[in-house]
Formats: structure tokens, sequence, C-alpha cells
């Protein structure tokens, strides 16, 4: 039994990679998780807000997760962190066998894995509570689908792509850009019965919203229902175009999609000494032998008819998710797909695997040390700090840099009982303050340039308020906080 193992590992070892990665990610679950990390474990745990709208399914998904493994008797975050890690090297595995269609050769494939695995955008996601792994893992599998439904053209093949789309979107509204793709290579195969089948299946999709609707808001009409599809759009939630940020914020978070960008870098960089100088040698040495492979490569034409539809599919995506993702103001978590996309290109027009090994430990190098290390075992805020102060001054208000992070942790860790009156510092107006006491973090603060950052400036004068006493001080890795505790005394 053991050779047997031995001997598909020695002939298999793109399987190493996953193994490698699902261990990587397990290892190194986030310590910082985000505020929607909190807000989505509050939802599960508690039922509350369990079917969102821009994202149905997840928490309600996650929360059976967790009744499953709640025995374990771990953290409940960390519960909610290793789903997403599960499903990361789930997502692996699916791109394993997408890759395999393409190119048979395992140190390809090996290559391939290790290139998107060790991508920021993929890794920030599997280690954490957020809501764009899963979808992730159903819109792959929809594609392999696809890709296999061209060799074949087998009804079992279009149903198991159909469902799988129709979960993804079910996960998270993001996938209907996928959804688009697939339908447009359905035309492109020119069976028609094959597309209505495919429209059939996809009424699964209202249906699903139509009854969640109808369990959340206690009725159904069809402008409710619209509203209620479209809620973080009608509630703002969702920001408009902004021609500034569409150009910068894109151009970066396409780099961070494969490359931890980010203005604690520098801090992390004077924080680990010497040693980075070794790890920054080893980072260019491994990137600069990826670009000269990448040079070097010599392009193929695609000679199968139903691999250039495939290939034309991909390139829709691509495109779909950028542009999306910049019209998003350059959203990062919408361009999670765009890695794996892109190798799947590269797999059709490319045979040399090494530009993509390197490159690959050079991501792994710098994602691992700037990303996972500083997430796992770095304090990179104080919102714990801020929580605490919020359960001892329930009648206080608070006037906070990042609200959202403080609310969500609160409602993760105490649920919405005593919670104080929370104001967004930068949306900040003397009529919002109802108590005698104000608390805030505005005074003295200082950030590392971030998206977080350039979109949430913030200038406050408390002049009109007599200080009455520090709380608490934060600073490490360029972040500075203090929070003051002021007596309200409006002139």
């Amino acid at each position: 039994m053991k050779l047997r193992i031995f001997n598909k590992l020695k002939y298999n070892y793109s399987y190493l990679a996953i193994i490698g990665f699902a261990i990587l990610y397990i290892f190194f679950l986030s310590n910082n998780p985000t505020s929607d990390s909190y807000s989505y474990a509050y939802s599960s745990l508690h039922s509350e807000e369990l079917l969102r709208p821009h994202h149905l399914l997840y928490c309600w998904i996650s929360r059976l997760f967790y009744q499953l493994f709640a025995f374990t008797h771990l953290e409940p975050m960390t519960l909610f962190q290793l789903f997403n890690a599960i499903m990361a090297a789930s997502t692996l595995l699916v791109f394993r066998r997408i890759i395999k269609r393409i190119n048979r050769s395992e140190s390809f494939i090996f290559s391939a894995i290790l290139f998107c695995g060790a991508c920021f955008g993929f890794m920030r996601f599997a280690t954490d509570n957020e809501a764009y792994i899963l979808p992730l893992f159903f819109s792959m599998l929809s594609i392999y689908y696809l890709q296999v439904f061209f060799a074949e053209n087998t009804f079992s093949r279009l149903l198991k792509m159909s469902l799988s789309i129709v979960v993804a979107c079910l996960c998270h509204q993001l996938s209907i850009l996928v959804y688009l793709c697939l339908f447009i290579g359905l035309i492109l195969n020119k069976r028609g019965k094959y597309i209505l089948y495919f429209i059939l299946i996809s009424l699964i999709i209202p249906i699903v919203y139509s009854v969640c609707c109808f369990a959340v808001t206690n009725q159904l009409t069809l402008s409710g229902l619209f509203s209620f599809v479209l809620h973080d759009y009608v509630q703002g939630y969702a920001q408009s175009p902004n021609l500034k940020q569409v150009l910068l914020l894109s151009a970066i978070n396409l780099i961070r999609t494969f490359l931890q960008v980010h203005g604690n870098v520098y801090e992390i960089i004077k924080y680990l000494g010497e040693i980075i100088i070794f790890l920054g040698v080893l980072f260019f040495y491994f990137f600069v032998l990826g670009i000269a492979n990448l040079v070097k490569n010599k392009r193929h034409k695609i000679s199968l008819y139903r691999d250039k539809r495939f290939a034309i599919i991909l390139w829709l995506i691509f495109a779909f998710s950028f542009l999306f993702a910049a019209l998003s103001n350059g959203n990062a978590e919408f361009m999670i797909v765009i890695p794996f996309i892109i190798i799947m290109l590269y797999s059709h027009y490319f045979a040399n695997h090494k530009a993509m090994l390197f490159i690959g430990l050079a991501l792994l190098l710098w994602n691992t040390c700037f990303a996972l290390v500083p997430q796992k075992f770095f304090k990179l805020n104080c919102n714990e700090e801020i929580v605490e102060q919020m359960k001892t001054y329930p009648k206080a208000t608070f006037v906070l840099i990042d609200k959202p992070a403080a609310e969500n942790l609160y409602l993760y860790k105490y649920s919405a009982k005593n919670m104080p009156k929370i104001v967004y510092a930068h949306k900040f107006n003397n009529q919002e303050i109802t108590s005698e006491k104000i608390i805030t973090d505005v005074i003295g603060a200082e950030s590392p340039l971030s998206r977080s950052s350039i979109l949430n400036t913030c200038e406050l004068d408390f002049k009109e308020y007599e200080k009455d006493s520090l709380l608490f001080k934060f600073e490490f890795l360029g972040l500075k906080r203090e929070l003051h505790l002021l007596q309200f005394r409006l002139k």
C-alpha cells in the first residue's frame, strides 16, 4: 500500500505542492483578521444577517462547517479560517486537473500550482475568513467542466458545469462574470439544446434568491427582490467609480494580486534587519531567472479547435474580471481569479515551465515574509484594546478611524449587547455626539500607506473638546494610535 502511494506521488509529485500549500495556509492562519472576517464570523455564529445578498450563502455554509466541527472547541474564527484554507487547497486540486488537460508534464503542472498558490491575492484569503475562496472554488470547477464539455459535449458535463457556476453565484455575486463567459462559451459551441439546458438550470439562482428574500424581508415583490439582490449598491456600500482611484488603485492592486505591496513592507524590512538582505538577494535571484526564462519562451499555436474556444473564454474571464475590479475602484478582492486565468492562458501558448517555477519561488518567498509571517506573528492593529475600552465605556461615543473593524470585532466577541455609539472619523460632525464623553484614536494617529489610508483621509480638530486622559498608546510597523478620552464641551 505504501509502495503504491509512493509511486503515485513519484509520477504525480504536483500533489506535493498542493499538500505543501495546504499545510502552509493552515499553519499561517491570520491572527489579524480583517473587519469583514469578523463580520462574517458574527453572522455565522449568531445567525444574524446570515443571508447577505452580495454573498448569499457564504455565511450560511460557514455556519454549517462550524457546527460540524464545534466539538473541537477551537476558536470560531480559527474554524472559519480553516474552512477557507481547506477550500483553497481544493481549488488548487481543481486547477491541477485543468492544467493537466492542457500540458501533461508533471514539472509544468507543479510549476503552475506553485505560481498560483504563492500569489498574495490567493494567500490572503486562504488564511482568513473572507468570502472569496469558496466562490472561486466553484468557479474553477465550472471552468474545468466547460473544458471537458468542449471535448466531449455530454449532458452530464453540462449539468456539472451549470450546477457549479450556480453555487458560485450564490456564494458571491462576483461569479456572475464567469457565468456570462460560460454562457458565451455555449454559444460558441453552437448547440441550441445545451444553451436551453444551461438557462433552465440557471433558474435555480433567482429561485433561491426569491426564497431568501422572503425569509429576510417577509415579503416578495419584484421591486423588493431587485432591492434585495442589489442591496450593496442600493445602500451605497459599493462605491461608484472615481477616475483617480480607478487608475491608481487598479494598477497597484493588480500587482498586489501577485505580490504583497503595502506601506508596512518598508517597516518590516527595518524590523527584520540584516536577515532581509539575504532574503532580498534570494528573491531577486529567483525573479530575474523567471523573467529571463519568460523572455526566452517560444510561443506555439493552439492546434485543437476546442482549445481555441476554451482560450477565448479564458481571455473573456480575464477581461471581465479586471474591468469590473477597475470600475470598483481597483478592488483587489475582485482580481483573485486573474493569476489562475493567466497561467491557464500561458499553458496554451507556452510549454516552458521554468518561468513559472522561478517566479513562483520568488512570490512564495516574498509573500511568506511580508504577508503570512506578519499576519501570523505580529500584532498589526490595536482593535482588541479599542474594543475592551468600548466594553468599559458603553455610554461614550467612539470616533474611530476604522469604525467597521472595531464594530465587527465587538459584535464577534460580545454580540450587540451594550455596544456604544461608534462614528466614522472621516465622516464625523458635532451633531452626532449625544454623550458626555468622546473617545477617539484620531489624535496623533499615523498609518503606513495603504488603500484604506488613501481612501479614508481624516483631519479632525478637537480644540472644542477638553482632553481628559490617554487610555492607551500603540505603535508598531508604522502604525501609531493613541486612544484619548475627551470631555465633551461644545462652545
